[in-house]
């Protein structure tokens, strides 16, 4: 677009600006123009959800500028108790939701610690809640029958929902996975059990269950 922008579907514009400076970025195009606009536009939105802020903030992070300040507000944005199945649990639990204060989904969750991760924003006790959260809410809420079995869901499971959240979701399935192998490669787990779990050994056989459920999905023609 004439203002740096990439478009997407209406409102994933932030998103859609974001995955094209990291494409161009990777594909050696961080001289051009379209490039340069882009980064700056993205520099510059006004990120709402919390995938909108956690795309720019990993974008804006791969792209070499700070990301410290959006990253900062995904982290005190972040929920540290969880309402599921009609409990309300809290302690060393770090969540989010796709907006401040909504209720926790796999998938912002995962974007939210890559946006945190990327951009180098540490505080008190966060490989605590990472780890923790890991053992209790992701795992807990990773899918065991078939033909889910080895997935996660949008949401976590709470009373009353329609039967179509409850099943595996491959963008879910995804994000997740990728997002606990970078937290694992950066060695932020802590060793140690929680909820009947022991970290990082539950997390490594998680992430072989998701992985094989992930390429059972593949299509003949090697699409998903």
């Amino acid at each position: 677009n004439g203002d740096g922008s990439f478009s997407g579907q209406q409102g994933l514009e932030t998103q859609a600006t974001a995955a094209s400076v990291e494409a161009m970025l990777a594909g050696g195009m961080s001289k051009s123009p379209q490039y340069g606009r882009a980064l700056s536009w993205l520099a510059n939105a006004p990120g709402a959800s919390v995938d909108s802020r956690a795309w720019q903030a990993m974008a804006l992070a791969a792209a070499g500028r700070d990301a410290t300040t959006i990253a900062g507000t995904l982290r005190d944005d972040r929920n540290i108790s969880v309402a599921k199945a009609g409990n309300i649990s809290t302690g060393n639990t770090a969540l989010w939701g796709p907006f401040p204060g909504y209720a926790a989904s796999l998938s912002d969750t995962a974007l939210a610690y890559g946006a945190i991760r990327s951009a180098g924003v540490s505080y008190s006790g966060d490989t605590t809640e990472l780890t923790v959260t890991a053992l209790c809410q992701t795992l807990n809420a990773q899918l065991t029958a078939a033909p889910w079995s080895g997935s996660w869901p949008y949401a976590l499971p709470e009373n009353g929902q329609p039967t179509h959240v409850l099943n595996g979701s491959l963008s879910a399935t995804a994000l997740t996975l990728f997002e606990l192998k970078k937290q694992r490669q950066a060695n932020r787990f802590l060793g140690g059990s929680a909820c009947s779990r022991t970290s990082p050994s539950a997390i490594d056989t998680g992430m072989t269950n998701a992985k094989t459920w992930l390429l059972a999905q593949a299509n003949g023609d090697g699409a998903f």
